[in-house]
């Protein structure tokens, strides 16, 4: 694999409303926000305007999982979902495993924060993991 600090990713935290995103050209990540995941048409518009803009190589999308490590119904899902995306925004897709991100970007955000901030982060955390695991891997 080559060196992953020189692709730009984009994280994304799959929701059935809300879903999350974040881009990474090297070390560090950033939130874009997030897009309402149940009006497609208009989330795969704004999904591929970001991909094309940003100039996106890879997805990197969070994959819930049991406590055991094992899939459920949302990991199936999201397994579903970003197939989607990767046909219709024509771009490579990995998971990472995301347990506890939700919790983790609450916990940095606080209590009273817009709808989508915390899924926005979210994305961030799960995109930070990626890189860090795949860096430490090289």
């Amino acid at each position: 694999m080559s060196n992953i600090l020189q692709k730009t990713l984009l994280g994304i935290d799959l929701g059935e409303k809300r879903t999350g995103l974040a881009i990474s050209h090297g070390f560090a990540t950033e939130s874009l926000g997030y897009l309402d995941f149940s009006r497609k048409d208009e989330f795969f518009k704004k999904l591929k305007e970001i991909v094309d803009e940003q100039k996106v190589q890879l997805c990197v999308v969070g994959l819930p999982l049991a406590k055991n490590g094992e899939e459920t119904m949302q990991s199936r899902w999201t397994r579903e979902a970003a197939k989607e995306i990767a046909d219709r925004a024509q771009i490579p897709i990995v998971f990472q495993e995301e347990s506890f991100t939700s919790t983790q970007a609450l916990e940095e955000l606080g209590k009273i924060k817009k709808k989508g901030e915390i899924d926005a982060r979210s994305a961030s955390l799960i995109l930070q993991r990626y890189i860090d695991e795949e860096s430490a891997s090289q």
